[in-house]
């Protein structure tokens, strides 16, 4: 781990390094192969572009994902701008986190079973959409749990 921005001596021993490699190729062997070390060419980058049928879900991921990233970003700062404390704050965020791995977990399962992503990432729209108009139209002066309650729902949408 040697190298001009970590110093001379690196993070670790060379011991160190040493157990590393093999506790973690004794733990998954497979990491030990070589395969699928090919580097990202610009032409594999422009296929993958190209590719039609990919085309649905860099549209759904422009969307419908990329406007959850300031909700999930700022969420701790608005609860605490909605007037929770920094130990309530941490605690309001278990919910909404433990809502979205349940709904990752569901929906990961019934996408496998049914054998189509689109259709759940489809979902992801019907079930943000609500969320987001009621964020947008909610007046001032609602409480903070209300602002709470349909931040959580934001952030615990299926994925």
């Amino acid at each position: 781990t040697a190298s001009w921005f970590r110093g001379r001596k690196g993070w670790f021993t060379e011991r160190e390094e040493v157990v590393m490699v093999n506790r973690i190729l004794r733990d998954d062997p497979s990491k030990g192969g070589m395969h699928n070390r090919q580097g990202l060419t610009l032409k594999l980058l422009w296929s993958s572009l190209t590719d039609v049928d990919l085309w649905p879900i860099y549209l759904m991921g422009f969307t419908v994902l990329m406007p959850l990233r300031p909700v999930m970003a700022y969420f701790t700062l608005t609860l605490r701008n909605l007037g929770f404390t920094t130990l309530q704050t941490n605690l309001l965020t278990v919910p909404a986190f433990a809502i979205f791995i349940f709904q990752l977990i569901f929906w990961s399962r019934i996408s496998e079973r049914i054998n189509n992503r689109f259709l759940i990432i489809s979902f992801c729209s019907v079930w943000l959409f609500p969320m987001f108009m009621a964020l947008a139209f909610l007046p001032a002066d609602v409480s903070a749990w209300s602002k709470y309650a349909v931040l959580a729902l934001i952030i615990g949408y299926p994925y």
